[in-house]
């Protein structure tokens, strides 16, 4: 059962890395870079902060 769930997550990797707008190892603007980094620091400020309220 174990061997399907496996071959079943590879399948989706691939699924979504050939979906995926860019290349395995390309470069990312620094727009993408920016943004996500926002969002990530604004998303663990919340998290710590959050049970101090």
């Amino acid at each position: 059962m174990e061997d399907i769930y496996a071959s079943l997550y590879l399948v989706k990797c691939d699924i979504t890395l050939s979906r995926a707008k860019h290349r395995l190892g390309e470069k990312q603007s620094k727009a993408t870079k920016f943004s996500s980094g926002i969002c990530l620091f604004l998303v663990l400020i919340c998290v710590i902060w959050a049970p101090m309220l």
